[in-house]
């Protein structure tokens, strides 16, 4: 649901993949990320929780996030943004062309 959310956003940015488990066991717990309701980020930390049955099933889970968007308003992410924020470097050109400076639609 992170990578979903954070449109391919990187979990665990700046740690090694060997360390995740031991960060997991001691309870560590990615922070909300920018974009995603405190409702939602709830059901994500369900969905961590260390003992699998406690974790709730597809089914479930597909009721919560049903009953969730009926709720909600409705919201947008502004791709463009998060494009500029998470997927571009902070300077990159391409032939010559400064990705920062050009209109990208999205």
């Amino acid at each position: 649901m992170y990578e979903i959310f954070t449109v391919g956003g990187d979990p665990f940015p700046g740690v090694y993949m060997r360390e995740i488990p031991t960060l997991l066991k001691n309870g560590y717990r990615m922070s909300c990320p920018k974009f995603v309701s405190p409702k939602l980020y709830n059901i994500m930390m369900e969905c961590w929780k260390n003992n699998p049955p406690e974790r709730p099933s597809f089914d479930r889970l597909r009721s919560m996030l049903h009953s969730m968007i009926r709720d909600e308003e409705q919201e947008y992410i502004n791709l463009k943004e998060l494009f500029y924020e998470n997927v571009l470097p902070t300077s990159c050109s391409l032939r010559g062309v400064d990705v920062m400076e050009t209109d990208v639609a999205v």
